[in-house]
């Protein structure tokens, strides 16, 4: 059973990772159309995915990863709208999961 909720939340994240792909290739990228705090959002995007990726293999890893772009994507979302938002924040709740499901497997390993 505790092998399985690992597992669940690694599925859960590259799905939501999926669901930025779809996204993007459905509205296409048009970078000479996006200004650069915008362009710096979608490389936080972009960092998520990636972090999303490697926790296939690495969960730590991968959840910090997706903590820290997370946490770029919104400190750059406050600068623009000069006030407080907390956007995917339930990626950012995923993301501590991960890390705590990863240290706590290490834990029992070792």
């Amino acid at each position: 059973m505790y092998k399985f909720i690992p597992l669940l939340f690694k599925i859960i994240a590259l799905l939501i990772a999926l669901l930025f792909i779809v996204f993007f290739i459905g509205e296409g990228i048009n970078l000479n159309e996006i200004s650069s705090s915008e362009l710096l959002q979608v490389i936080c995007i972009f960092t998520f995915i990636i972090g999303s990726i490697i926790t296939i293999n690495r969960d730590i890893l991968g959840g910090f990863i997706i903590v820290c772009s997370i946490i770029c994507f919104n400190i750059i979302s406050m600068i623009i709208e000069n006030r407080f938002t907390l956007d995917f924040w339930y990626i950012l709740v995923l993301g501590i999961i991960i890390i705590i499901l990863g240290c706590y497997q290490k834990r029992i390993e070792s």
